[in-house]
């Protein structure tokens, strides 16, 4: 069991608030990624899992925002000319949407593949958000740049 949960990233306590200390301030870090529930009923977080989802959130954040501004140009567009062709939002959705997928896609295939072949925490995790981001960066420009081109 523990050979498998060894190379996850661990885990983290940052209170150990059970009935023998309660809310004093414990930060400890678990490579084996233990999920706490001792007697003094620690609760840990995985590594992981918090860099996954703070990833997926600043995404989100970020292509919403991305797309946000592609309505407010095409929308100025609108009231300067009396027309537009909605292209600023084709353009910002079509990045957020190439950059967010193939950099989830990446990022966990490379990952995968890391951790696999050197065990260690962390390294899968960081090299997976390394190449992810620059393979998602890479789609999204060239994604922009194809519908660009398709509104020429």
């Amino acid at each position: 069991m523990l050979g498998a949960t060894s190379s996850q990233g661990g885990s983290f306590r940052l209170t150990n608030n059970g009935s023998y200390n309660p809310r004093n301030i414990s930060f400890k870090y678990y490579a084996s990624n233990w999920t706490g529930g001792s007697a003094a009923n620690i609760k840990t977080f995985d590594v992981s899992k918090l860099i996954k989802n703070g990833s997926i959130a600043t995404t989100v954040i970020l292509g919403t925002i991305e797309v946000g501004q592609g309505v407010t140009g095409d929308y100025q567009n609108y009231q300067n000319t009396g027309y537009t062709n909605g292209e600023n939002t084709a353009l910002a959705g079509a990045k957020v949407v190439a950059g967010a997928g193939v950099s989830w896609l990446v990022s966990v295939g490379t990952g995968a593949a890391v951790e696999t072949l050197v065990p260690i925490p962390f390294i899968g995790t960081i090299a997976g958000a390394i190449a992810g981001g620059f393979a998602g960066y890479y789609a999204s420009e060239t994604a922009g740049n194809l519908v660009e081109k398709a509104y020429e």
